[in-house]
């Protein structure tokens, strides 16, 4: 008898585990609404959980682009809202996305001149087992003007779950800034 309840309870345990992972691992397009739900409420600290480490370490390095100067120190605070490279350096790599995307949503007006966002998920596109490109209709308004897009959201599989890549013109962008001015004199 004792032996019957010790299996149940190994069959029992094993099923409860194989659910919570089930739970925890989310799809390349449960990842995508979430992001989307996430921008649509201007949620830049949980967009920072949804993208890749490599992503958020972009941003992070374009900190590394200022001198250290008193007027660097100005665009730093206004940027990333850090009042030195050192308290910078304390922060996540999530935390300082967070930062800087805020920063740019405040300049652009992003979330502020766009209405909700309707997102359809019409499909994926699979690179092998670990990069996943989610093909989504975006429908919005700008200044109550509708407008209509299709975005690609690129992810790759890490051992946490996915994680969102910087969109490749943003990356390319960010890189060209960090190689000219990081050969700049203070």
């Amino acid at each position: 008898m004792k032996h019957f309840l010790s299996q149940i309870l190994l069959i029992i345990s094993l099923c409860v585990s194989l659910f919570a992972q089930s739970a925890i691992e989310k799809t390349p397009e449960e990842i995508t609404s979430d992001y989307m739900e996430a921008y649509n409420d201007g949620d830049w600290d949980q967009i920072a959980t949804l993208m890749h480490p490599d992503a958020t370490a972009l941003i992070r390095g374009m900190i590394d682009i200022f001198p250290d100067n008193q007027e660097s120190q100005k665009v730093l605070t206004m940027m990333f809202n850090v009042n030195s490279k050192e308290q910078a350096d304390s922060l996540s790599d999530e935390e300082i996305f967070a930062r800087f995307m805020r920063f740019a949503d405040q300049v652009k007006g992003l979330t502020k001149s766009m209405g909700s966002i309707e997102t359809e998920i019409l499909g994926k596109i699979c690179e092998g087992e670990d990069t996943c490109h989610v093909l989504c209709r975006i429908d919005t308004s700008v200044k109550g003007i509708p407008y209509r897009t299709i975005e690609v959201i690129s992810m790759v599989k890490l051992p946490t779950g996915w994680g969102i890549l910087m969109r490749g013109d943003l990356n390319t962008m960010i890189t060209a800034l960090k190689q000219k001015y990081s050969n700049r004199e203070n």
